[in-house]
């Protein structure tokens, strides 16, 4: 599976109607496999997180939704493409999110780096995590070509992501886990989601 990460200053009319007409629009394309809508909370912007079954149909999707809708009203100040590399459902997987925190990690990012935060994701954060009530999803995106992190955590509220983030961050790192090897994102923005649509959409 990929990802495809765009964020803009998006106006304020791109809401209600309009914005149900865009996920609408980009549900029904080929190969969609999820959406996500976010407001980054004090800075006015907003990320749309889309994910496709191939390569090809994430690069293909913003042709076929200008195709239907036009041009777009506003440019992007981000667009990247990424391969899914985890996909991890918490204890509150069948509920919709209502926040997300976005984190960027140093580019390029060395393979020990890569391989050391992967390792402590599943074998330490995430057991950690399956049984909080508020954990919805976390999406680890990879791009191998620029060597570039970045991850996507979902919670039901924003008081239950910072508990997720406590929790994540007060584990006891395992016998074998180098700690220089697990610095911290460079960027965290924290998000409310305002559309989500997980599954693809059934189509009559």
């Amino acid at each position: 599976m990929y990802a495809r990460v765009q964020r803009a200053n998006v106006p304020v009319d791109l809401d209600g109607a309009m914005r149900q007409t865009v996920v609408d629009t980009i549900s029904g394309h080929p190969g969609f496999a999820g959406l996500y809508l976010l407001d980054q909370m004090g800075m006015g912007r907003r990320i749309a997180l889309t994910l496709w079954q191939t390569h090809d149909e994430a690069v293909g999707a913003s042709g076929r939704t200008r195709a239907k809708l036009g041009p777009r009203p506003f440019e992007l100040e981000l667009d990247e493409i990424y391969e899914v590399v985890d996909d991890w459902s918490g204890a509150a997987g069948a509920e919709s999110p209502g926040a997300a925190a976005f984190l960027q990690f140093e580019t390029p990012m060395s393979q020990a780096r890569f391989d050391a935060g992967q390792r402590g994701a599943k074998e330490r954060i995430q057991p950690a995590l399956a049984g909080h009530p508020g954990a919805v999803r976390t999406l680890a995106l990879w791009d191998d070509e620029a060597r570039r992190f970045v991850l996507f955590t979902f919670a039901t509220s924003i008081d239950t992501l910072d508990e997720c983030g406590r929790i994540a961050n007060s584990t006891e790192l395992l016998p074998s886990e180098d700690p220089a090897l697990l610095t911290g994102p460079t960027r965290a923005d924290l998000c409310r989601v305002v559309a989500a649509v997980p599954a693809p959409v059934a189509v009559p």
